[in-house]
Formats: C-alpha cells, sequence, structure tokens
C-alpha cells in the first residue's frame, strides 16, 4: 500500500509540475514581450570571445562602436556561439572575471548554446529555467514534506508556490536566479532535516551543505548572504544545546565552501574587498529601503504587501481606543455595585495568568523549523538590502530576494495549515478544502497586487523591433557611450546600425557619418529613447535661465527629437519622417521613425 500511494503521490506531483511549467512556459511565450537589460548580458558574457562588452575600450572608460554605421553582425557573433568556439569555457571564464560575477550560470547557457552555434534564441536560456523549475518543485515538495510531516500539505504548497508571482518571475527571467532558488530550496530542506535529526550522525548532510553553498556562491554572490544568516542562527541554535563539537563541524563545512569559492574563483575576494560601489549613491534611508524590500517579498511570494501603518490609521485607531476606554470606564462605574460584574472582574487576572502560564507549553508543542526558516529569510533580506540599492532599481531590485521567496511561502503555508487545524479539529477533508482556499485566495491576491513589470509590455500594436528592423538600417539614440547593448539586442538582425548618444545625435561629425549611408533605396529606421530628450512643450530659454525644471527636464539632454528628426530627414538619403509608434522597454518610451 505504501508503494502505491508512493506512486500516486508522485503522480499527483508530477501533474503539478507541468501544470506550472505549462502555464509558466505560456506566460513566456505569449505575454513576455521583451527583456530587462541583463536577460540580453547572459548571453553576451556566455558567448562573447574574450570580449566583455561590445562597446568598451580596453580601458572600460569609451565607446569604440561609437559614431559610425556598423554591421550588425557584430552584435550576432557577440551573441552567439561561433564555429570553432563551442564550448570555451575559458572564453566565459574570462568574461565573467572581468564583469566579477560568479561564472556557473553562463557556463552552462554557453553549454547549451553551443549545441546551435551561430543562432540565437531566448529559448535557450528560458530551457535552463525550464529544468530548474523541475528541480526546484521537487525539492519545495520534499522541503515541506520534512516541514509538515505530510505529503498532502506538501503537495498543496507546490501548489501554491507554482502559480505565485514569485515562482513566475523567477523563472521567465532569464539569468541565474532560477538555478539560484534551486540551492536555496536545498539549503533549507538540508538544514531542516539535521534539525529533526537533533544534528546527530548527519555527516553526509554536511557534505551536501558544502557542495550546495560552493553551487550556490558560484551562480550569485547573495548566496553567501544566505549561508552566513543559516550560519548564524543554527550555530546559535547548537551553541544553546551545548553540541560544542557538532557546532564546529557544522561551521567548518559552511567556512570550508567559502573557501573552496575563493579558490575556484578568486574574483570572489575582490568582490568582497571593494563593496558594492552603487552603495555610494543610495537615495533612501536603510530603514526605508527595508520596507521597499519586504513590500516585493511579501507581494509576490504570499500576495499580502507588506505595509507600516499610515499616520491617518494611527490617529483613527488613538480616536477608537480613546472612546472604547472611555465606555469602558463609564459602564464600570455604573455597574460597580453589580454582584455578576464584580466577580467577573476578580476572576479576569486568573484566567489572564492561566493563558500566560500556556505559552511556555505552547511554544515547546510549536514547529520551531518554520520560525527558524521565518528568521533566516528575513534576515537575509535585511543583508540584501544593505547590500544592494534597492530603491534605484525600481521594480527590478525584485530579482534579488526571488531564492528566498519559497521560504516565505512555505511559513505561510505552515501557518495557514496550522490556523486550519486549530479551527477545524478532526474533519480532514474540511481541513484540505480550506488550506487549499486560503493558499489559492495568497496566489489570486498576489496577481491583483503584483505589477507585471517581468513581462515588458510594450504597449503597443505590431511586429516587434527585431522584426521590424530586420534588414533595414537602424539608428540607435538611446543612451550614454557603453550603454546601447539593450537597443542592439532589438536590431540583431538589421542590416546595419550607428548607436549615437543623445548628446552627440546633432553634431556636424555625427550628421557627416551618417550621411555616409549607401543610397540603395533600403528601409532606415530611428530608435530613440524619449526621456533622454527635453519634452516638447519645454521652453528651452526659461530652463536656461535657471527657472523651476520638472523631473523630466532635469533627466534630459538640452535637445528636443523633434530637432533630431528634422535634420535626419534632411540627410541625402533620406526621404520621409513618418512615425510609425512608440512602445514601452526596459530603457523607458522608444520613439521609432522611418527615414527612408
Amino acid at each position: 500500500m505504501k508503494k502505491k500511494a508512493r506512486y500516486k503521490t508522485a503522480l499527483l506531483l508530477f501533474l503539478i509540475i507541468a501544470a506550472q511549467l505549462g502555464y509558466i512556459t505560456y506566460v513566456f511565450a505569449f505575454e513576455k514581450e521583451g527583456f530587462h537589460n541583463d536577460e540580453g548580458a547572459s548571453y553576451q558574457f556566455a558567448n562573447a570571445d574574450f570580449e566583455r562588452w561590445i562597446f568598451a575600450t580596453d580601458d572600460g572608460r569609451g565607446s569604440k562602436n561609437h559614431n559610425q554605421w556598423l554591421d550588425s553582425g557584430i552584435i550576432r557573433d557577440f551573441i552567439t556561439v561561433q564555429d570553432g568556439m563551442e564550448f570555451r569555457y575559458d572564453a566565459v571564464a574570462y568574461n565573467m572575471w572581468k564583469d566579477m560575477n560568479p561564472p556557473l550560470h553562463s557556463m552552462l547557457l554557453h553549454t547549451v548554446c553551443s549545441f546551435f552555434p551561430e543562432t540565437f534564441s531566448w529559448w535557450y536560456a528560458y530551457a535552463i529555467n525550464a529544468f530548474a523549475f523541475a528541480a526546484a518543485m521537487i525539492a519545495y515538495y520534499f522541503l515541506i514534506k520534512e516541514l509538515a510531516y505530510s505529503g498532502t500539505i506538501a503537495l498543496l504548497a507546490c501548489a501554491c508556490y507554482g502559480f505565485t508571482p514569485a515562482a513566475l518571475y523567477t523563472f521567465i527571467f532569464l539569468r541565474g536566479y532560477a538555478m539560484l532558488t534551486v540551492f536555496a530550496i536545498l539549503l533549507l530542506w538540508l538544514h531542516c532535516r539535521m534539525y529533526r535529526l537533533r544534528f546527530q550522525k548527519v555527516y553526509p548532510h554536511l557534505a551536501g551543505l558544502f557542495a550546495v553553498m560552493l553551487l550556490g556562491s558560484l551562480t550569485h554572490y547573495t548566496f553567501l548572504m544566505l549561508g552566513f544568516c543559516f550560519t548564524l542562527v543554527f550555530a546559535v541554535y547548537l551553541l544553546c544545546r551545548k553540541q560544542w563539537m557538532m557546532m564546529l563541524m557544522y561551521g567548518e563545512s559552511m567556512a570550508l565552501s567559502v573557501v573552496a569559492l575563493f579558490l575556484i574563483w578568486p574574483p570572489a575576494l575582490d568582490v568582497l574587498a571593494v563593496g558594492n560601489p552603487a552603495l555610494e549613491y543610495k537615495q533612501l534611508p536603510f530603514f526605508l529601503e527595508l520596507r521597499i524590500s519586504l513590500l516585493y517579498w511579501t507581494r509576490e511570494a504570499v500576495g499580502i504587501p507588506f505595509r507600516f501603518p499610515s499616520i491617518v490609521f494611527w490617529a483613527y485607531a488613538v480616536t477608537v481606543l480613546i472612546y472604547v476606554l472611555m465606555f469602558a470606564a463609564a459602564a464600570a462605574f455604573l455597574l460597580r455595585k453589580e454582584e455578576r460584574f464584580r466577580a467577573f472582574i476578580k476572576k479576569v487576572p486568573a484566567a489572564l495568568w492561566r493563558r500566560i502560564k500556556k505559552i511556555p507549553c505552547g511554544f515547546r508543542r510549536l514547529n520551531k523549523r518554520y520560525m527558524l526558516c521565518f528568521i533566516v529569510s528575513l534576515g537575509t533580506v535585511v543583508l540584501i538590502t544593505y547590500i544592494c540599492d534597492m530603491f534605484s532599481m525600481g521594480e527590478f531590485a525584485d530579482r534579488y530576494l526571488f531564492f528566498i521567496m519559497p521560504y516565505l511561502t512555505a511559513a505561510f503555508a505552515g501557518a495557514a495549515w496550522w490556523l486550519v487545524k486549530r479551527s477545524t479539529k478532526r474533519k480532514k477533508k474540511l481541513r484540505l478544502m480550506l488550506a487549499a482556499a486560503i493558499l489559492a485566495a495568497a496566489v489570486f491576491s498576489g496577481y491583483i497586487k503584483t505589477p507585471d513589470h517581468a513581462l515588458f509590455k510594450r504597449g503597443c500594436s505590431g511586429a516587434p523591433l527585431e522584426q521590424l528592423t530586420k534588414d533595414a538600417d537602424v539608428i540607435l539614440v538611446t543612451g550614454n557611450e557603453g550603454r546601447f547593448g539593450y537597443s542592439c539586442m532589438s536590431v540583431r538582425d538589421s542590416a546595419s546600425f550607428f548607436a549615437v548618444t543623445p548628446r552627440d545625435s546633432i553634431e556636424e561629425d555625427t550628421l557627416r557619418e551618417l550621411g555616409k549611408l549607401p543610397d540603395d533605396g533600403g528601409r532606415v529606421y530611428l530608435i530613440a529613447r524619449k526621456a533622454s530628450f527635453l519634452p516638447e512643450e519645454s521652453d528651452r530659454e526659461e530652463i536656461r535661465s535657471g527657472q523651476t525644471m520638472t523631473v523630466a527636464e532635469k533627466m534630459a539632454e538640452d535637445i528636443k527629437l523633434s530637432e533630431v528628426v528634422r535634420e535626419y530627414s534632411q540627410l541625402p538619403w533620406a526621404t520621409m519622417a513618418e512615425k510609425v509608434r512608440e512602445e514601452n522597454s526596459f530603457l523607458g518610451t522608444l520613439c521609432v521613425y522611418r527615414l527612408r
């Protein structure tokens, strides 16, 4: 019977994973309309031939492919594996060494791309995420089963997490965070196993900790923060239990994984020594950034956004409390001679004391692993917030929290199950129905309250830019020197491209170089980032005189897009200046004009 039950559980888990992976794949294929700059960078670092950044000079300070017409083949060569460069992991290591990021995900992506040389597809990176999703859900099942001692609850929790915005965004984002999530779930599972075994005869688990910590750290450095929080919490636990030898062995296994990281990947030492330069430009105090991190974490993982009550709420609460106390005082004065009221008042202290005495007993019966899980994940959120500039990165800062979102979902599922058990007692079917309803409500609430920023909705109809610009010549006026990468990913199939900054877009040298395009009658497009230019309604004289400027005017160059279009429409080969459309992208709103 047990064997039959295992087959039934495996089948149900397979169906859950298949349904969730089908949904995530559908969103990736049909609803995700654009990509983050770093998703393109995944291909650049994985497939470039010993060249970290296609536009940077050797010293990394300038832009070498600037202000001239270039064959778009250099973009395709940069993001695809060339013949003869298949499985060249030394090139990947060089690129990641220069980028100061760990190489594991880039090496896996290079492996996949090596089977398809000189071709590009976003599906190559998604294939890694798809396998990571299946591995994460299997590991998540065993984790929840370890926490709740129930395969049924584990299946419910898997059904909950796999459909959350947290899982969707994690596994459609083409970076190493999907793999990182797998290692994070395995790390918690190993700790829960050791906790249940009271850290007795756990030598295989210590070896597993070493391997998972090393692989996770080689995927992304934020995994070190998670490992630090685990080490701190469980070292204190072992210290309280006076398991001195096990505490030393546990600490050694975690420390050795960090030493192995430094030996295998020495740039990790430079990252820890230098720190994060972005911290020098933090715009918000730490506790305000922490509120932002907690909002992202809770909103996507359990559908309940974390918010401190506003000052208006506290004003209402204090007012209501004052009226309640006044009413209670008046009622007590009127009933002061009533025997039943006096007897009730005498019983209140004893009843409260009985409740207080039950707290230690209830705490001993509590499943403390859920609490430890929450403490570790919360500590990791605090560390990540301290290290990273969450405010400047906006909604996309949630990617740093992807790998600990399953922890919060697990803690939420445990709390929901505890409440259901307390309210339904022995009615098992009713318990399952209520638990499923709570988890489904959390998933539904998450989709309502979470913006779909990871889908990069273009906000327009028509073909994607890579199809619109296929075999055409394209002028890109989208960013500063060395930062054309995102736009160039969209014109990888064009005939040629000309990348120029807004500041230099109508200089004489630029116009002279632009005029060298052959007059062969082919299509020519201008793609310009709207926010890089002054709004058309702005008064340039008022701005130059020092009067108050809007935020858009402060961020823009001292030039209007209409002036650029007018100058380009007068080039020798130009025949029109037709605005094709505006669309949203990672860079903001892009304006697309056809010039020929």
